[in-house]
């Protein structure tokens, strides 16, 4: 929307057009009189229609998945890469992200919500991060790196290549690229 009101705010300059004026001549063409832009060569500014599954998921105040610890947690079909999935999330809620799984509990839960929702468990994004392109991981939204559940010989050590963590059908964590698209989990305060 902010692109689409600094278009129009730039095709209003360009035309010579004031806000405060409207009666102002048009624009100025070398040697000669103002120019006169007829109406139907200006393209009406639009607004940019919002993504059907974040115009849902803001719907309703109440926990459409799970509640623990005071954070709701929601699995959403996606699919979208790991970057898209965790703007998504921070759009639900100013201190929303990626779920964090930092307990073997919040990891079943997660996993049940997925498995209900979705009908059968699928891959899907958590907030797990590579920190600093090292061998260790981070969650985007602060929480202690205490628990993980990785695949065997995972995590590897390929910095700058698999730098999201994704959660398997087995339900084990996996480095993944990040450019993948896939299902995905948020988590919010209640």
């Amino acid at each position: 929307m902010k692109i689409l009101t600094l278009l129009a705010l730039s095709l209003t300059v360009a035309l010579g057009m004031s806000q405060e004026n409207e009666d102002a001549p048009g624009p100025m063409v070398e040697d000669g009189p103002p120019a006169q832009v007829p109406v139907e060569d200006v393209a009406p500014v639009l607004p940019v229609p919002e993504d059907p599954e974040e115009s849902q998921a803001r719907r309703g105040s109440h926990c459409l998945g799970f509640t623990h610890n005071n954070r709701c947690y929601r699995f959403f079909k996606g699919p979208r890469r790991g970057d898209d999935a965790e703007v998504f999330c921070r759009r639900l809620s100013p201190e929303g992200h990626l779920a964090s799984i930092t307990s073997q509990h919040l990891h079943q839960e997660v996993l049940h919500l997925v498995q209900r929702s979705n009908g059968a468990l699928t891959r899907f994004w958590v907030g797990g991060s590579r920190y600093l392109k090292s061998s260790r991981f981070i969650w985007l939204d602060g929480s202690p790196w205490v628990y993980s559940a990785w695949q065997p010989g995972r995590p590897r050590p390929t910095s700058a290549v698999e730098n999201c963590v994704e959660v398997l059908v087995n339900g084990r964590f996996n480095d993944k690229r990040c450019s993948e698209a896939q299902a995905f989990v948020c988590s919010h305060p209640e």
